[in-house]
């Protein structure tokens, strides 16, 4: 039966992946959407040959595909971006086909997944349309999905079975965890916090120097206050240095933090007397999100412990084989655990060696180090600022410490990596253009 379903799905899934091929709009909705749904319910995984996929991954596949069909036709469009992107993915096939020779295509295929979303930046996403009223569109997208997760941790609070309750009960591991640490009052996942950060760096920018409407002079705090109140100290770091970076290249977006935190305070306050528990115990749980040690402890075990792995001198330089799996000693609970480090730098370094890495500080410090410039010249040069640009790039950095990064996150540094290719061209094409005689 399952043969059969997979049979009339198929064709379908052949046109979705056409006009994702498209369109890279579409994608990005489809992406977000999936992303939307596994944070609100928890996507259900199944096994088809061994490969665990869910509603989510079927659509990373999907955009995946359309990714190389769009980067073919494109790769006499030599550019930095492409070139990180092209070398970066044939490091990717070399510890694939590592991996399938050593472990099958099944656990290869399984231990890959985790690398799809830096896939999709090199492949599908950089090859998105950069122009102004492209990237404004991207923004207003992803700005409609902070707002629907904040509605998610609406309902969430209120006693509704969604959220991060609703998502760890497809992650039994996470869930375990999760008890152990009495965190279940979490209403969103880390991941769905940081949009959050992210979308008040690209709202609050866009209320000052892309529309005056009533609605983005508020939604700033909303996503300030939310982000705040849901307790990951990983976002609020993201957080403060986003906001250090205002400081540093748009003390005018700064100055507007002051009336905004003031009401983002009045909002957090509200979500905690919606809570169904009491004030003092939100207080308490604020006190132990923001001293609680264990956590970090438990992540410098593990980084130790994935570090102290035995490897060759190809396996450091370029990755070992993959699906190879992430076990390890765990010294704090006393036992094996299977769990990939929560550190983007460690994982890329043992997923893709030291060259993969490198590829990938590149891609990352290639749009900061642009928009950095930018900031001094040409503020509103791209949507919404420069400097939007710069505090969302640099929460990325700042989160890849404690975690790894999310496909949205990938996303968004693709699409930058875009932009940051346009204005070289416009700059080659405007200096070259021949002078016009008065």
């Amino acid at each position: 039966m399952n043969i059969l379903y997979g049979i009339a799905i198929l064709p379908v899934l052949f046109v979705y992946i056409y006009y994702l091929s498209r369109s890279v709009l579409l994608g990005w909705i489809s992406l977000l959407a999936v992303l939307l749904y596994d944070y609100t319910f928890g996507a259900t995984a199944f096994s088809p040959g061994g490969i665990n996929l869910t509603l989510v991954d079927i659509v990373e596949i999907s955009l995946f595909v359309a990714g190389i069909m769009r980067t073919i036709p494109r790769l006499r469009e030599r550019n930095t971006g492409r070139t990180i992107a092209i070398v970066y993915f044939g490091i990717f096939a070399f510890c694939f086909a590592r991996g399938v020779a050593s472990h099958g295509f099944a656990h290869a295929a399984n231990g890959s997944r985790v690398l799809i979303g830096i896939l999709l930046a090199c492949t599908y996403f950089l090859t998105a349309p950069a122009d102004s009223n492209s990237v404004r569109r991207y923004i207003q997208v992803y700005i409609c999905y902070g707002a629907a997760l904040a509605f998610v941790a609406f309902l969430a609070n209120a006693g509704f079975d969604v959220g991060m309750v609703a998502w760890l009960r497809n992650h039994d591991q996470a869930l375990e965890a999760l008890r152990e640490q009495e965190q279940g009052s979490r209403l969103l996942g880390a991941a769905s916090a940081l949009t959050l950060a992210f979308c008040f760096f690209l709202s609050l920018a866009h209320s000052r120097y892309r529309s005056s409407a009533v609605l983005f002079k508020w939604l700033p705090a909303l996503f300030l206050g939310l982000a705040v109140f849901l307790r990951h100290r990983s976002v609020w770091a993201a957080l403060a240095a986003g906001i250090v970076s205002f400081i540093l290249v748009d003390r005018s977006l700064f100055r507007r933090l002051i009336p905004l935190a003031a009401l983002a305070i009045c909002i957090a306050a509200g979500y905690a007397l919606l809570s169904r528990t009491a004030v003092q115990t939100v207080e308490t749980r604020f006190t132990e999100g923001a001293t609680s040690e264990q956590t970090w402890l438990w992540r410098l075990a593990n980084w130790r412990a994935q570090l102290e792995k035995n490897q060759t001198v190809s396996d450091a330089l370029f990755g070992p084989a993959l699906g190879g799996g992430w076990e390890v000693f765990d010294p704090i609970t006393r036992r094996y655990v299977d769990v990939t480090p929560h550190n983007e730098y460690i994982f890329q370094y043992l997923s893709v060696g030291i060259s993969g890495l490198v590829l990938v500080l590149c891609f990352t410090i290639r749009p900061l180090r642009r928009f950095w410039r930018l900031s001094s010249t040409d503020m509103k040069g791209v949507e919404p600022s420069a400097s939007a640009w710069v505090a969302v790039i640099v929460g990325i950095i700042v989160y890849g410490v404690p975690y790894t990064q999310s496909a949205d996150s990938y996303a968004l540094l693709a699409i930058a990596n875009a932009v940051v290719s346009r204005l070289d061209k416009d700059a080659i094409a405007a200096t070259a253009a021949p002078s016009v005689p008065r």
